[in-house]
């Protein structure tokens, strides 16, 4: 009998830690969850998602298998890139398979290069116009002789990666420590800003700010919001602090900013339609309101970079009757364009210092 009593007692001990060590794991868990943002918004206001949605895109995680592959969490690529990259590149595959075949009835492995070519190339282009497969060509021109130092061709469909890659490239072929760029708004980026500033490259570039759109563009834009950054807050035009939230959108490096207090505001007509205001800042922001500054210091740098970059692109769209690539497929592409590149600069320098000039310095 006091056997068996001893075992009870020793049941009952081992259950008591057991649930103690269950509960104290659990409140950890519940501690270090990743957080889920009640809704990630723009900078004008805009929802892109709920929390809702993400906690709905959990079950869908969890449901096929996820957690084995990238994170317990369910989040999928909210906290997971690395399975996720993996997974939206097999699906691009599976996806250009699809086109092949609703295009050519083949495989993309059995088309043709030219036809492969097609399906390579994105669709490019303004506003609701066509937006035939093209590629993206960059130009790196120098603006005391025009002459084209870097080049490259591309299928990303816009320029926002496009300024360091292509200023580092240039610095590397021109063998400087430093060198100063111009570019337009397309190229816009913080990330670019920033890695420009480490590399000893000055970026000129201006901001390419969205717009509060609601009400006709009416409503506070988030260049009414001020920003402490003793406090790391933004201040609204009504006097209310909003705080820091979260880094929530880790593709573009956005920080969010969420006011507190907006339902008996009097300036909420004027400022969201949604329950409070949210404002977000880019990770890099400092680096990008430099790079800004710069560009905007001198007004000159507009039409000197008008003048540097779109005449090399109209003389070879004159060469090349309007532009259009003879070839298909990227790498071959980006062959013709090098021939392109090679033609004009030697154009060019017939044009600055003559033909002879330049024949005697290549003997």
């Amino acid at each position: 009998m006091q056997s068996t009593n001893r075992l009870w007692k020793w049941l009952g001990l081992v259950c008591l830690l057991s649930f103690a060590a269950l509960l104290y794991m659990g409140r950890e868990i519940y501690l270090a969850a990743p957080p889920i943002p009640a809704a990630v918004v723009t900078e004008n206001g805009a929802t892109v998602f709920t929390g809702d949605q993400i906690k709905r895109g959990q079950q869908v995680w969890l449901s096929a298998g996820g957690q084995q592959l990238g994170t317990v969490w369910g989040h999928g690529s909210y906290v997971a890139p690395d399975w996720s990259a993996d997974w939206l590149h097999r699906e691009a595959l599976q996806l250009r398979d699809i086109w092949a075949q609703r295009d050519f009835g083949k495989a993309y492995k059995d088309l043709a290069a030219e036809q492969q070519g097609e399906l390579d190339a994105r669709p490019m282009g303004i506003g609701k116009g066509p937006k035939p497969p093209s590629y993206n060509v960059q130009t790196a021109v120098d603006t005391d002789t025009g002459l084209i130092v870097h080049h490259e061709v591309t299928s990303e469909p816009n320029d926002t990666r496009q300024l360091y890659p292509m200023a580092k490239a240039t610095k590397d072929t021109l063998g400087v420590s430093n060198v100063t760029v111009v570019a337009d708004a397309g190229y816009s980026s913080g990330t670019a800003a920033a890695a420009c500033e480490a590399d000893g490259i000055t970026a000129c570039v201006p901001t390419n700010r969205s717009i509060h759109s609601q009400d006709g563009g009416t409503m506070f834009g988030r260049s009414a919001f001020v920003y402490k950054p003793e406090a790391d807050t933004y201040i609204c035009p009504a006097g209310h602090v909003l705080a820091r939230k979260q880094e929530v959108l880790r593709r573009d490096r956005l920080i969010l900013y969420a006011a507190r207090h907006c339902t008996g505001c009097a300036l909420k007509p004027r400022c969201t339609t949604a329950e409070r205001r949210f404002v977000s800042r880019h990770l890099h922001e400092d680096a990008l309101e430099r790079m800004n500054s710069r560009f905007q210091a001198d007004p000159s740098l507009i039409r000197q970079r008008r003048c540097a970059s779109e005449h090399p692109f109209g003389t070879i769209k004159r060469m090349t009757a309007g532009g259009r690539f003879l070839t298909r497929g990227l790498n071959k592409a980006r062959a013709e364009a090098a021939l392109s590149v090679l033609a004009y600069n030697i154009i060019r320098t017939i044009n600055l210092v003559g033909a002879a000039t330049l024949t005697a310095s290549l003997a």
